[in-house]
């Protein structure tokens, strides 16, 4: 089963809409910003200042967890609607045969269990029925879903996708990709186990938040609704890496070099891979050295050593599940101005808990 990238809207720190956001990043723009309900301590002058991060300026201000991730995803959500015409309500056969998909961190992860707002039992409730409650979009309250898996988490959204195209019929999917690491819960979290950037800590993570709305359809799906498909995803993979950012022995990428060489395979370039490869690279080491040994370890007959890698983080910090969706935008964005590679593409995804994925994909 191929899924098919007919629509997707996107906002960040450098733009409120997906053509804006990748222009923004291409461009290497960046809009940092004091983070004022959170300090950091400055080891020069061992006094306390606010901490520097990427919010999304004027639409997130004054939200926790929860109503960031919901004023990001109706930004994400009204750009993707802006640029593909979606049937109205009376069209039964088009939302019967559509599902939404929340994407978000791990819900289950000790971060929220310290929130104890949101989790994996409540999270259509806090999340799905606001979100539908103001954005014109009639699917059904058993067709949406949640899928909570960190930086791989659109990645795994592939399953879920095949498996209810399977046993229901479902011929198109609206993912609705979120992340913050901004609201002050999750700065507390990230500080606490030292994954932030501090002046002690220049290899820590720049925090960020961002959405992504991305529609996804099976050929049956955008033949029948008269969409252009945008991208393909070909093959995916995820694993799990023992050696994670919690466990005593540093990972050497070997569950994402086997991801990265099973989804490669798949692919029958009959040469290495020469294009982009888009990663969640943060500033963070242990994720340059899971990389970096990943990359290094898998087959010359499957990736050319002169591949270039694109990081969003560079320009929106930390955006976790996000990234791999800010990802797919930036290619489509760059066949559209015609600077990519080629017409394939390869991102890769991590997580601190060990989660690792690999995604490939053809641009039309």
């Amino acid at each position: 089963m191929q899924f098919f990238l007919t629509s997707y809207g996107m906002i960040t720190s450098v733009g409120y809409d997906a053509k804006t956001s990748c222009a923004s990043i291409r461009a290497g723009i960046v809009r940092p910003s004091e983070i004022l309900h959170f300090s950091v301590l400055d080891e020069d002058t061992h006094k306390t200042e606010p901490l520097v991060g990427y919010p999304i300026k004027n639409v997130t201000d004054g939200f926790g967890s929860v109503g960031r991730w919901l004023e990001m995803s109706k930004y994400a959500a009204q750009d993707l609607i802006k640029s593909v015409k979606l049937p109205d309500m009376n069209d039964t056969q088009f939302w019967n045969e559509t599902a939404l998909v929340f994407v978000t961190p791990n819900l289950s992860a000790a971060r929220f269990e310290f929130e104890d707002l949101i989790n994996a039992e409540n999270a259509v409730d806090m999340l799905v029925k606001p979100f539908l409650a103001e954005l014109p979009l009639p699917v059904s309250r058993d067709k949406c879903f949640v899928v909570s898996e960190d930086n791989i988490g659109v990645i795994s959204s592939f399953k879920l996708m095949e498996e209810l195209n399977t046993k229901e019929h479902i011929e198109r999917f609206i993912l609705i990709v979120v992340d913050s690491s901004i609201d002050a819960y999750a700065l507390s979290w990230i500080s606490s186990v030292g994954q932030l950037k501090t002046t002690k800590k220049p290899t820590g993570l720049i925090p960020g938040e961002a959405a992504a709305a991305l529609l996804f359809e099976t050929t049956n799906g955008y033949q029948n609704s008269g969409s252009k498909p945008l991208l393909g995803i070909n093959s995916y993979n995820t694993k799990i890496e023992d050696n994670n950012l919690f466990s005593d022995i540093p990972s050497s990428g070997e569950a994402l070099k086997l991801c990265i060489e099973e989804t490669l395979h798949s692919l029958n370039l009959g040469q290495p891979y020469t294009g982009i490869v888009y990663t969640d690279l943060n500033g963070e080491e242990w994720r340059a050295r899971e990389y970096s040994g990943a990359r290094v370890g898998v087959s010359k007959n499957f990736l050319s050593q002169n591949v270039k890698e694109q990081i969003p983080a560079l320009s929106l910090g930390d955006v976790g599940v996000v990234n791999a969706a800010c990802s797919l935008c930036m290619i489509v964005e760059a066949k559209k101005r015609a600077y990519l590679r080629n017409n394939n593409a390869l991102v890769v995804a991590s997580s601190a808990t060990g989660h690792v994925g690999s995604l490939a994909v053809t641009v039309y």
